[in-house]
């Protein structure tokens, strides 16, 4: 898309440019496409969010289409006791249900966890190693992480 441009404006003005940044979203290729010793990559983290309402946040997810499955999930938050709970997550073919439960959780995370499912970096997989996520169900830790699979969201913004 507008990489080629990019590039190419460089080219162009290469005898004038000394240094160069380049803002981009995890899963940018720039990196493979300029291989040159004197390429400096530095990863910082330039967002920063807070999922405030777990049932809301949720019910507007849109997962794959072909993603279905049900999980129940203990979400601890001490600051916004309407997020303290038990929570039912049910999708299909695009659709999501949720509601307050009185079931055994699936799995048990806090706010800052979950935030961090939602915005898909690091991915439910990587929460679980960090030690953030327990499980207490294996099938319902599945398809939590089929719930929020896909791509991490891109916000070109920073703090």
């Amino acid at each position: 898309r507008s990489l080629p441009r990019a590039i190419g404006l460089l080219k162009r003005h290469e005898m004038q440019t000394k240094r160069f940044a380049w803002s981009a979203p995890l899963d940018d290729g720039l990196l493979f496409h300029v291989c040159h010793w004197d390429t400096e990559t530095t990863l910082s983290p330039a967002t920063m969010g807070r999922v405030v309402d777990v049932q809301n946040a949720l019910s507007t997810w849109r997962p794959a289409v072909e993603a279905h499955g049900e999980f129940v999930m203990h979400v601890a938050d001490p600051v916004a006791p309407w997020n303290e709970g038990t929570w039912h997550v049910g999708f299909e073919q695009g659709h999501v249900e949720v509601r307050q439960s009185a079931d055994a959780p699936d799995v048990r995370l806090d706010i800052q966890a979950l935030s961090q499912c939602y915005f898909g970096t690091p991915t439910v997989a990587e929460v679980r190693r960090a030690g953030r996520l327990a499980v207490e169900c294996e099938h319902g830790y599945a398809a939590m992480q089929s719930f929020f699979a896909g791509p991490p969201m891109f916000l070109n913004d920073s703090f």
